[in-house]
């Protein structure tokens, strides 16, 4: 049974101090939405990611944004993969019972060895990205263009 201390992801409080300074000093963490206890962030890098895999709770490292993948695999796939992917998401501050930091989406900037076609990107970027870990396919997958070339892939799960 929790304690009126525990919330469903770990002890109250846990996503100030050091989790909500990663968040703050290495993404576009907008900041303004502070007083709701709902902050997005975007473009978190790896070791951002590294560094949150060490400081959040288990509950935390297990849970998904719906059918995606989990917040630990997206972390770990960020860290395997430090040039071309970054997450985006939403802390969700202490203030409410569900305190978490939750990631939405991704986005891969092509490589090399990367098909630069717009033909089913979401088959050879999970097996490129989860290898054969069962994934759910996004709700969304757009591609990303720079100068009018494909340069990636933004994909959303709702």
């Amino acid at each position: 049974m929790k304690t009126t201390f525990e919330r469903l992801y770990g002890p109250a409080g846990w996503t100030n101090g050091q989790v909500r300074n990663i968040l703050q000093g290495n993404t576009f963490f907008s900041g303004r939405f502070a007083s709701s206890d709902y902050d997005p962030f975007c473009d978190l890098q790896a070791d951002a990611a590294a560094a949150l895999l060490k400081l959040v709770p288990e509950p935390q490292l297990q849970d998904r944004q719906n059918f995606a993948p989990t917040f630990k695999q997206l972390l770990q796939a960020t860290c395997a993969n430090p040039e071309q992917m970054a997450l985006d998401g939403y802390l969700i501050g202490p203030g409410r019972f569900d305190e978490r930091v939750t990631i939405e989406a991704f986005t891969w900037k092509l490589g090399e060895d990367d098909p630069h076609s717009t033909v089913a990107p979401w088959q050879w970027l999970k097996e490129r990205v989860f290898g054969d870990a069962e994934i759910a396919p996004p709700d969304e997958i757009s591609p990303v263009y720079v100068d009018q070339k494909l340069h990636g892939w933004w994909v959303w799960w709702d």
